[in-house]
């Protein structure tokens, strides 16, 4: 039988992604745009530089290993392991929720060694925007720097939260509190969502109180609908949850309407399964793209090796892109018109 202890809940989190398929059924959407070639590039290929600069640091692409776990020794190894390789290959690193920091004193070491392997990248810090309802800004400013993170990602994830044996329940107040904490924390605020997409409405609503800095997180990749279903003892709610199983919306077609927007910094995150989804993703218009599910699923199957594999893919997948594109660098690749509908 599953406890709903926060400790236990991130392990059966790990558990059943690696032994149930929690994949979505439906795609991120990628597929149905293609990058304009140019047969004429007039370029040379080593002459591309991928570097992005994101919260003071150069990185050698614009990608963060996102999320995953934390709070556990399972998860104080595996976050050392992944920023290590996300320290070598200079990519962002996302620590998973750091609730339990406030919780248990002791845990904070499983978040904050991080920084001994990641000392020359952003380390991005996550809390639930729940949890800004149960602890003052005060609390919250300790934890950040205890921890030593250069951003705060407020996560938001109501239909995960209402599937979740002793999910939180109550959303009333987190807009407000995310408005008031972005205006005094003393790091960047990212708003994220966890896999169901977060929707054009709440970016510009939130983008109006200087909040910058949006993870979109769309539909397929994990699809967190199917993990708390095979956490539910009541076969009711097992079903109710597999209602939802394909519920979100795409992450390529959310990305197209957010980078629309202009003035905001968009994370493409969900479904980033492949070097071309990435590069796809970066020529819509993201800053940087996230992966969690994809990396977690090469490091089950074949450990660190497997990982600085798929980040070197990545990488030369990208270089690539912009090359037979014709264009000299991220920003021209970002803001030219060199990717349609297909």
């Amino acid at each position: 039988m599953f406890e709903n202890s926060i400790k236990n809940r991130k392990i059966e989190h790990l558990q059943i992604f690696k032994d149930e398929n929690v994949q979505f059924a439906k795609s991120a959407g990628f597929e149905n745009f293609q990058l304009l070639h140019n047969s004429l590039p007039e370029l040379n290929f080593d002459d591309i530089d991928l570097s992005q600069v994101f919260l003071e640091y150069t990185l050698s692409m614009p990608f963060i290993i996102s999320a995953i776990t934390g709070g556990m020794e399972s998860g104080k190894r595996l976050n050392l392991i992944l920023s290590e390789i996300a320290n070598k290959h200079k990519v962002g690193f996302a620590l998973g929720s750091m609730r339990p920091c406030f919780e248990n004193q002791m845990a904070i070491k499983s978040f904050s060694i991080v920084k001994h392997t990641a000392f020359d990248i952003p380390v991005i810090g996550n809390l639930g925007g729940q949890q800004l309802l149960d602890y003052s800004i005060n609390q919250i400013e300790d934890v950040i720097k205890e921890v030593g993170v250069d951003a705060l990602a407020i996560h938001l994830n109501p239909l995960q939260e209402v599937l979740q044996p002793g999910g939180d329940k109550k959303f009333v107040g987190i807009r407000d509190k995310i408005i008031e904490i972005a205006e005094v924390l003393s790091k960047p605020i990212i708003v994220k969502e966890v896999g169901f997409g977060l929707p054009i409405k709440n970016i510009l609503d939130l983008s109006k109180h200087g909040i910058k800095w949006f993870d979109i997180a769309g539909a397929g990749g994990t699809s967190w609908a199917k993990i708390e279903k095979y956490r539910n003892r009541s076969e009711i709610d097992f079903h109710v949850a597999q209602e939802y199983d394909e519920f979100g919306i795409p992450t390529a077609e959310l990305l197209e309407k957010a980078t629309e927007i202009g003035f905001v910094n968009i994370i493409a995150s969900g479904g980033i399964n492949c070097g071309l989804d990435f590069a796809k993703a970066i020529g819509l218009g993201a800053m940087l793209c996230g992966s969690a599910g994809k990396i977690l699923k090469e490091f089950n199957a074949g450990g660190s090796k497997a990982v600085e594999k798929l980040l070197d893919i990545y990488y030369q997948t990208l270089k690539v892109a912009i090359f037979i594109t014709g264009c000299e660098n991220l920003d021209k690749f970002r803001k030219t018109n060199i990717i349609e509908r297909c």
